[in-house]
């Protein structure tokens, strides 16, 4: 990952077979806005670092502005094709609101870092389709703009947060299954 991205806000790489870990260094992208790495081949384990995604922390960053593109061309236009609440959608000049985070159809392993509660702006968090164990974070309420939480076909175990209930935007949720 080159380090010369601070400002890099959208990072979709679906379905490249590059396989390997999450890097670390992944996390000092704090721009981030979108991150869809669903269907690489990654595995280990979710990094504690994914907190440091500043534009998905505070609900208000970078909401009123439009992305910034520096280029010489006139044709400039905001386009993502991203995997929310089950279908592809496609965002244009609204894409400047979308938060998300799609690491699904992986082999991640290991428990649900508590630091992903943490990501309060995020719309939508997609882990399915991992190895993921544990229990879902206690605080997961934190997250109340989040509107597609999808933990489904991993081996978490425990009951359902509580904390859940203060998720008012929650419009698309699956846990299944969800051993107690």
């Amino acid at each position: 990952m080159d380090h010369s991205l601070p400002n890099l806000i959208i990072l979709i790489l679906r379905s490249n077979k590059f396989g390997g870990n999450i890097p670390d260094h992944l996390c000092a992208l704090s721009s981030l806005q979108i991150l869809d790495l669903s269907n690489s081949h990654l595995f280990g384990c979710i990094p504690r670092c994914i907190s440091n995604f500043a534009a998905m922390v505070r609900r208000n960053a970078s909401r009123e502005r439009s992305i910034i593109y520096n280029a010489n061309i006139e044709d400039v236009y905001e386009y993502a094709s991203v995997v929310m609440k089950g279908q592809f959608l496609e965002y244009g000049n609204t894409l400047n609101l979308v938060r998300l985070v799609d690491l699904s159809r992986n082999n991640l392993s290991g428990e649900i870092p508590q630091e992903v509660v943490n990501l309060q702006a995020l719309q939508t968090l997609n882990l399915s389709q991992n190895h993921l164990t544990g229990k879902i974070p206690k605080l997961i309420g934190a997250m109340i703009l989040i509107e597609t939480l999808d933990l489904s076909q991993n081996q978490l175990t425990g009951s359902i947060p509580e904390s859940i209930s203060g998720m008012t935007f929650l419009s698309h949720l699956n846990f299944c299954p969800l051993t107690i």
